[in-house]
């Protein structure tokens, strides 16, 4: 049962991988959002601000 073991480890190993990196891909996109919502939000007040 060693080798057989070894390959079900491994197949977890590449799953876990292919999980966190989705999951980080997620969190950078989700970063940009932010960023750029954080932008439109500042550009929103800036104008509201500035418009009498």
């Amino acid at each position: 049962a060693g080798p057989q073991v070894g390959a079900q480890v491994e197949d977890k190993i590449d799953d876990k991988v292919d999980n966190k990196v989705d999951n980080k891909v997620e969190d950078k996109i989700d970063d940009k959002v932010d960023d750029k919502v954080d932008n439109k939000v500042d550009d929103k007040i800036r104008d509201s601000v500035t418009v009498d």
